[in-house]
């Protein structure tokens, strides 16, 4: 693992367990989805149940825009080298049809 962080070029923090108040950066970040997701539920007037797939957009927007750390880079071309492909994006909770031949 430290071989691979090191080829990544990621630096590796350690805290201390069950002390989230060591993390900030990872407890900011997970309360950036959180209010992104409930904002896109409420926004698309879906129930709760949709709770998880209303994260994982998030969590995939998030990764494909701007951040403050990474200057004209997005995190995902960070990671693989290629610039991400954001022309498939539709408004989270919009009506679509699956045409089955």
């Amino acid at each position: 693992m430290i071989a691979f962080c090191r080829s990544k070029g990621i630096q590796r923090n350690f805290s201390v367990p069950y002390s989230p108040q060591q993390n900030g950066i990872a407890e900011r970040k997970n309360r950036t989805l959180v209010e992104f997701a409930r904002s896109m539920l409420h926004a698309a007037n879906l129930p709760f149940k949709y709770w998880g797939e209303a994260l994982m957009t998030a969590n995939f927007i998030c990764n494909r825009r701007y951040t403050k750390v990474l200057k004209n880079i997005t995190p995902y071309e960070r990671w693989t080298g290629m610039k991400p492909c954001v022309s498939n994006l539709k408004v989270f909770g919009c009506k679509c049809y699956a045409h089955v031949p």
